[in-house]
């Protein structure tokens, strides 16, 4: 009975992995790529069609693969033993596309080594069987043992490079990393069958293209420790703008430890060189046809991978060839800031040395101590970044807008509460604000490259997280409404110092119901804020991006409407009040009252789309998109004056809250801290794609704006002399600085 049982099983056993292989492959195909959205509604569909198409091409390949076996009189292994396992080793080699439902990296690479590891040794298995020449099984040896050695090692490279790489247009496929692998992987078998198989066909010097292919891959790999040191230190890959700023004295910018650089190296070298001469000693101990057919399988394999894994056109690798190619080919203007606009741009406190690599580099002043009862004891941190808080829009600016916002006038009117007033945005949106804001930068990055794109994954920006985890505090976190992932804001508040970043997912562990506003809302979010500062282990520093604000004005199913309810831009700016004012409440009731410092700061100023003309009539059409800010700072027990009127931007926030605490500028901070050095600098630079803004004091001591769109900056080559910064000079600037960004040179 149970022989019968086997009997069958092992009759039907290869249909069900033929069938189950294309259902696993199409469903994780699809379950990866398919937006949320429309998952539910066409995955299942969509699993059904790819599988049947699956199912069709592996049976066509079966069939065209046992053809080819009688017409070259192959052993009958091939078409009896081997044709029973085919089926399985189909199926075992689908389960490695289910490495796309993984969530990390690292876990995926592990996975995927033990499919890698499954699929050999179930072949191996099965070429034992063939009893009439093993030599099959030690060649399937030689090829994984060199398979596995190149993947391991090109794993750790493509890692490397993933992480800290800051352009990376990719970041948002969470398993790209294991494509490139892969894709890397497969084309170095490929051309290392192709070398195979030239070597049969040559009598003498035969085992010169196989040397010839070793050769290269040790120039690759060298090539690759020098883009890891380069990434690692710069955040961008090696190309001829970096290679012509190496030198002797600055090697160690651009590579790691240079010893260990080279120990490491030529480790991997003798390494690889013992992995490959096993290879060689199986080509001279086996026949040609055992190397043919595996070098064809190989060929066949790298080739489809290559066309069908678009991943190879985005590696490290590639980009390198194309940084050198375009370099070498197209006129390669650079871009240099002239001397007049290097003048002009020191009335505005931007400095840069030129003759140097990293041209931010500049001597810091130090600021007059306002610490005095923080020598000891360091009081908390917590920012609160109002979504589109334009200052004109508030009570304690706007005696009109008095009675929208009556949680920030309470607020301004604490004792312990500074209102700076003349501060703007010094970029828009919220994620090149948050740059601008902690990195004390002004940021030539565009919405598009940061928010759809997702180019810029991180930087190497000094900002004032890893500045204060530096200097005592015990953890530094970061709230955003939305999925954390949205423009890459996880990554790059990481790579500003942030160690936990809270989105809708990690949120939604905390706050036990269902968001209500783009994500979670003000209302939602406010009590969780003040518990988690209860929780935190002081000091603590907190940053919470606010979400109510944010266009189109009508977010918010918790909505406190101002008024007759009428105007949307009033009812959201309202709501985020109340949310507020709850909190402040609650706050000032607390412990955390006496030690904990409160920013309150729009991220920018409201888009210029919001005043229409039936609800603003006298500004409609008068704004764009850099405006004075709310900004207010409650520090306990303060000395400081109840408010302070000093031109400034968001770029001035870092170095006025490291004044305030005592601690040291930044020499790579563009801003000043408004309690002291920015009153020398009276003029402000706006910087993004969405428009260019100049405010500056001429000679007459009058205030001039400027503002335009990059795209609409129409220069002639004789341009007026002019003692202020004209819009041409900014755009010239603008150019300059986002080439010195794509080169490494601003970190």
């Amino acid at each position: 009975m149970v022989f019968r049982i086997k009997k069958i099983i092992s009759k039907i056993a290869p249909g069900l992995y033929s069938l189950a292989g294309p259902f696993v492959i199409a469903f994780a195909w699809n379950y990866y790529h398919l937006t949320s959205e429309v998952r539910q509604i066409e995955l299942i569909w969509l699993t059904l069609l790819y599988a049947c198409l699956i199912f069709l091409a592996f049976f066509m390949f079966k069939g065209f693969f046992q053809f080819l076996v009688k017409k070259f009189n192959g052993h009958t292994f091939w078409t009896q033993e081997f044709t029973l396992y085919f089926d399985e080793l189909f199926f075992i080699s689908s389960l490695a596309f289910l490495v796309l439902l993984f969530q990390k990296e690292l876990l995926g690479f592990i996975y995927l080594g033990f499919v890698f590891w499954a699929i050999f040794w179930r072949l191996d298995f099965i070429l034992k069987k063939h009893k009439e020449d093993l030599i099959w099984q030690a060649v399937n040896r030689r090829v994984f043992l060199l398979a596995g050695f190149i993947f391991v090692l090109t794993a750790i490279f493509q890692y490397t490079a993933y992480a800290f790489y800051i352009f990376d247009s990719n970041a948002k496929y969470h398993n790209i990393v294991l494509f490139r692998v892969f894709s890397l992987t497969m084309f170095w078998l490929g051309s290392f069958a192709l070398c195979s198989l030239v070597y049969f066909y040559f009598k003498k010097s035969r085992q010169l293209f196989l040397f010839v292919w070793l050769i290269l891959f040790w120039t690759a790999l060298f090539i690759e420790f020098c883009n890891t040191g380069v990434v690692y230190n710069s955040g961008l890959y090696l190309s001829p703008i970096i290679l012509s700023h190496i030198s002797f004295s600055s090697l160690e910018i651009f590579i790691l430890p240079i010893l260990t650089y080279l120990a490491v190296y030529f480790v991997l070298l003798f390494t690889s060189y013992l992995v490959f001469k096993k290879v060689i000693m199986a080509h001279d101990l086996t026949s040609k046809r055992h190397w043919l057919f595996y070098n064809f399988a190989l060929l066949s394999v790298a080739g489809f991978s290559l066309v069908a894994v678009g991943s190879f056109y985005n590696t490290p690798e590639a980009i390198m060839v194309k940084n050198f190619s375009n370099f070498y080919q197209t006129d390669q203007a650079t871009i240099e800031l002239s001397p007049v606009i290097e003048k002009k741009l020191k009335n505005f406190g931007l400095s840069y040395k030129l003759d140097q690599f990293y041209v931010m580099r500049k001597e810091v002043v130090p600021e007059i101590s306002l610490a005095q009862k923080w020598t000891v004891t360091k009081p908390n941190i917590v920012f609160i970044f109002l979504e589109s808080f334009s200052a004109r829009l508030t009570g304690p600016y706007n005696e009109k807008y008095r009675e929208v916002t009556p949680g920030l006038n309470d607020f301004t009117q604490n004792k312990n509460t500074i209102l700076f007033r003349k501060v703007y945005n010094a970029s828009t949106p919220t994620i090149t604000s948050l740059l601008a804001g902690f990195c004390s930068f002004l940021p030539p990055t565009g919405h598009e490259e940061i928010e759809r794109e997702r180019q810029l994954k991180a930087h190497h920006f000094t900002c004032l997280p890893q500045v204060l985890k530096d200097n005592g505090y015990k953890n530094t976190t970061f709230v955003t409404a939305v999925e954390k992932e949205f423009a890459n804001k996880n990554t790059i508040l990481e790579s500003m110092g942030i160690d936990e970043v809270y989105g809708t997912q990690e949120l939604s562990t905390r706050i036990k119901e269902e968001p209500k506003s783009w994500g979670f809302s003000d209302h939602q979010i406010f009590p969780f804020l003040l518990t988690l500062m209860q929780e935190k282990e002081q000091p603590f520093f907190i940053g919470y991006s606010t979400v109510d604000t944010h266009p189109p004005f009508n977010l918010p199913k918790d909505m406190t409407n101002f008024g007759d309810g009428k105007n949307p831009v009033l009812n959201a700016i309202h709501t985020t009040d109340d949310a507020f004012f709850k909190f402040w409440q609650e706050f000032q009731n607390s412990t955390l009252a006496d030690n904990t410092v409160l920013v309150i700061m729009a991220d920018h100023a409201i888009f210029p789309a919001a005043y229409e003309k039936r609800y603003f009539s006298e500004i409609n059409g008068k704004t764009n998109f850099y405006d004075e800010l709310f900004f207010g700072m409650y520090v306990p027990q303060s000395v400081l004056p109840e408010e302070l009127s000093v031109y400034g931007s968001s770029i001035d926030l870092a170095p006025t809250v490291l004044h305030l605490l005592g601690l040291s500028n930044q020499p790579s901070f563009e801003g000043y801290s408004l309690f002291g050095q920015r009153k020398n600098y009276s003029n402000i630079i706006g910087m993004h794609e969405f428009g260019l803004y100049l405010n500056q004091e001429s000679n007459e001591q009058k205030r001039q704006e400027d503002f335009t769109m990059p795209t609409d900056v129409k220069c002639d080559s004789f341009m007026p002399k002019s003692d202020l910064l004209t819009i041409c000079e900014l755009k010239q600037y603008y150019d300059w600085k986002r080439q010195m960004l794509l080169s490494g040179r601003l970190w």
